[in-house]
């Protein structure tokens, strides 16, 4: 009686792991070969009707001139990496690491009268003048306004927020068969390639990676869709439990998506 039990627990086992082997198999097919990322992005629900002034995911509008002179300001936005700076253009930004701002005009950095109490008013009416290097007078005039951004409870919305934890990104990906994997991942700035293993179950996948030149090991577990030319991974993610200025309040926040588009490397 024992023993028939012994077998039954190991023909389990051993149809779990089969189970488990024709699985990676099968998505093996759709799988296999080369992906490289195409896009990504973070769709947040609230819990409630929300409006506030929105830093990060829209340019403030307005303009801005140099010696009287308009400059393009389209592609205006807020970084935080390492330090927070207002990118006005290629040639203009504002860096926030003091009380006050450091202008940064045409790869030189001035002083500058604008602070973060400026900036937290959602406006930036200022004009600053200063002398370069070689003895020009450069007047520059902002008059910027953050947007206002409406979010309707229980509705997904791509949003950018610096309080989002984000994965390493893998920025190509290879599957080489039921268990192997490479690839690039991304350290801040960084590329780095890697080695690893990948498993699938129920509609979920895991990444077990370990770079070459970091020595880190990560592991990633996604949700997945694919066809022959695409792969989506997407999951719910945490975040940072504090407040941000010029972003979603954070009692207002209620799930948190990060989804990554690959695409098949030709």
């Amino acid at each position: 009686m024992k023993t028939g039990r012994i077998i039954l627990v190991t023909l389990s086992l051993t149809t779990l792991f089969l189970t488990g082997c024709i699985k990676e198999a099968l998505l093996l097919d759709k799988l296999r070969g080369e992906w490289e990322l195409d896009d990504s992005e973070y769709l947040v629900t609230t819990n409630a009707d929300v409006t506030f002034i929105d830093f990060y995911s829209k340019p403030w509008t307005g303009t801005v001139t140099v010696n009287g002179v308009e400059q393009d300001c389209s592609n205006n936005h807020i970084i935080s990496f390492w330090r927070t700076r207002l990118y006005i253009n290629q040639d203009i930004s504002l860096y926030f690491a003091g009380p006050l701002a450091a202008l940064g005009y045409k790869d030189k950095m001035y002083e500058s009268s604008i602070n973060w109490d400026i900036i937290k008013t959602g406006e930036i009416n200022k004009e600053l003048t200063f002398n370069t290097a070689d003895n020009n007078i450069v007047n520059i005039k902002f008059d910027l306004k953050a947007p206002e951004t409406t979010l309707q409870k229980g509705v997904e919305y791509k949003m950018d927020d610096s309080r989002w934890m984000k994965d390493h990104p893998v920025t190509e990906l290879e599957f080489l068969s039921p268990s192997r994997i490479t690839g690039t991942l991304c350290f801040g700035d960084m590329l780095d390639k890697f080695n690893g293993r990948w498993s699938a179950a129920s509609s979920g996948i895991t990444l077990k990676m370990e770079s070459d030149v970091f020595s880190e090991k990560i592991t990633q577990k996604h949700n997945y869709f694919c066809n022959s030319q695409e792969l989506t991974l997407f999951k719910n993610i945490d975040y940072y439990k504090i407040e941000s200025q010029g972003a979603i309040p954070l009692d207002k926040i209620a799930t948190v998506k990060q989804v990554i588009h690959y695409k098949r490397k030709n």
